[in-house]
């Protein structure tokens, strides 16, 4: 009897390193006979949505990438505080991250609005 219920209370998951082992490696190959074909299309769509962004941060005014950075901190800070998940929070962080690195990278002499000083 004692058998019949330990039984029922693993029902059906791993009772052993052995079953635990052979469940992780059925798994794994099928992962990985999933992963590499889907994995291709979205490197590819991955890497055009970078371009298209990187574009669009590089034509637009100082102002506005500034506005676009002290948003994105803003509101990384407030998921920090309020709680939020720290995934969540951390996609606000490398947005702010991006693009206040892209205001940096802007020469002074090459202004796209009143923000940046002339050239002397």
């Amino acid at each position: 009897m004692a058998t019949r219920t330990a039984r029922a209370q693993t029902a059906g998951r791993p009772t052993s390193a052995e079953d635990a082992t052979g469940a992780f490696g059925t798994l794994t190959a099928a992962v990985m006979g999933v992963m590499p074909s889907d994995l291709d299309g979205a490197g590819e769509a991955m890497a055009g949505a970078v371009r298209t962004v990187s574009a669009s941060v590089a034509s637009a005014p100082d102002e506005n990438v500034l506005m676009g950075a002290s948003l994105a901190a803003g509101l990384a800070i407030g998921l920090l505080v309020g709680g939020a998940p720290r995934l969540l929070a951390a996609g606000a962080v490398v947005t702010s991250v991006a693009l206040g690195a892209a205001l940096l990278e802007r020469r002074p002499g090459r202004s796209r609005g009143r923000l940046a000083t002339p050239a002397i």
